[in-house]
């Protein structure tokens, strides 16, 4: 939350209902999942950075889903019926993509390209703020470990909220980097780093992170209770529906 702004993390906790069983024996294919809705600066130089070091095999990605037309296009399996984003006029539900996906099951680490990344990003609207969003929520309901792609002391105030990041298995000082083009490369670099592991190495990375996955599904529950009963959001506020998944309050 920013200075002098009074704000709430209301994305935490949508998907619990949804969430994945953490299983040890869980089977890696990919090292990571990577999804783009919609084109971003910092999601353009993460695409480029993948394809310049021949990381795609290595992970499931998407990118412009909905524009087959657009030079970056890719499309999951599990994206092939998601519906396109609501109209802003009208009011958004829970939707499909806001839950964890078949992909999530058989990767191992999300590279999560937040909303927001450069200094300048809804600056008149949330300068020095934490915009977390469904992009970081479903990785805590699917037990996935994450890389941000976002802006400084985003896992800072995760961790104020009680959730656990991956410290103790890699270098996260990206997090605290204020510089974008310098936090930008330190990412670039982690991925590329993890990209070069081996999938037995990290089948065994993801056993060893066992009890901080199952720590954070715990802690995003509570969210969920939190949230379900004081936030006064349209995605809490309403029933919404997905499939046979109704939030009532």
């Amino acid at each position: 939350v920013g200075k002098n702004k009074n704000g709430h993390p209301f994305f935490l906790g949508l998907s619990h209902p949804t969430k994945f069983e953490i299983d040890e024996k869980k089977m890696i294919e990919k090292t990571f999942l990577c999804m783009n809705l919609h084109e971003k600066p910092h999601r353009k130089e993460i695409f480029e950075h993948f394809k310049k070091n021949d990381i795609f095999d290595k992970s499931y990605f998407s990118y412009m889903q909905y524009d087959s037309n657009h030079p970056y296009h890719k499309k999951l399996p599990s994206e092939m019926n998601f519906e396109l984003e609501v109209p802003r006029d009208v009011l958004p539900c829970f939707k499909p993509e806001y839950r964890p996906i078949e992909e999530h099951k058989t990767s191992f680490c999300s590279i999560v390209t937040e909303t927001m990344f450069f200094s300048t990003d809804c600056d008149f609207l949330l300068k020095d703020s934490i915009f977390i969003t469904e992009k970081t929520e479903k990785c805590f309901s699917a037990g996935h470990p994450f890389i941000t792609v976002s802006t400084p002391f985003f896992l800072k105030k995760l961790k104020e909220f009680g959730f656990k990041t991956f410290d103790n298995w890699w270098n996260e000082d990206y997090d605290d980097e204020i510089d974008d083009e310098l936090r930008m490369i330190k990412i670039k670099n982690l991925i590329t780093e993890l990209s070069n592991l081996s999938i037995e190495s990290v089948q065994n990375m993801y056993k060893e992170m066992l009890p901080t996955l199952i720590h954070n599904q715990k802690v995003n529950h509570d969210w969920y209770e939190k949230n379900k009963n004081i936030c006064s959001t349209q995605f809490y506020k309403h029933n919404c529906i997905v499939d046979s998944f109704i939030i009532n309050i």
